[in-house]
């Protein structure tokens, strides 16, 4: 990620000095360009918990068959959606976002536990039908199938194109 980071990062110093309408003289760090987009995460203040960005209910999970969904669930009323159709997380300790997040370790252990006890197909057909926030996990190979890159010309033998038009070109 460093070096797409700092490659983005020296490609908008380049187009700001093009603007400008004057040279420059560009010394970019690709340690720095990770730091940077590390630090936008995480809090640089010691005294912050370095993993307060994390939240269970905004991960990845693992379902029987192997498949991975990413949970969404950042709005109270998602939450209680997704409690409804899994009642064991009708529990005092993750009544509230606060208390979700204070107990994070042992709420993300039981969402862990529940996401393996079902495929993915059975989660998408619960998650969709009560309006719980989640997507498929793709490889990139299915990604490369999905109809928006194919109308959108994304992908050509068997490599993905730069993902920006200019002028109805790539």
């Amino acid at each position: 990620m460093a070096d797409m980071g700092g490659g983005a990062f020296a490609a908008i110093a380049v187009l700001a000095a093009l603007h400008e309408g004057r040279s420059a003289y560009l010394d970019l760090s690709l340690f720095e360009a990770a730091f940077f987009m590390a630090a936008m995460r995480h809090s640089l203040d010691p005294n912050v918990d370095p993993r307060a960005h994390l939240f269970p209910v905004n991960d990845v999970f693992e379902t029987a068959d192997g498949r991975r969904l990413t949970l969404g669930i950042l709005e109270e009323h998602f939450w209680q959606n997704f409690v409804g159709i899994v009642p064991e997380l009708a529990d005092e300790r993750f009544a509230s976002d606060q208390k979700r997040r204070v107990n994070g370790d042992a709420l993300s252990k039981l969402l862990q536990n529940i996401f393996l006890s079902r495929t993915a197909e059975d989660w998408i057909r619960l998650l969709e039908e009560n309006d719980v926030p989640f997507d498929l996990c793709l490889e990139p190979g299915e990604a490369a199938q999905l109809v928006h890159l194919q109308e959108r010309q994304a992908v050509e033998r068997g490599f993905a194109k730069f993902p920006v038009w200019a002028n109805r070109r790539r």
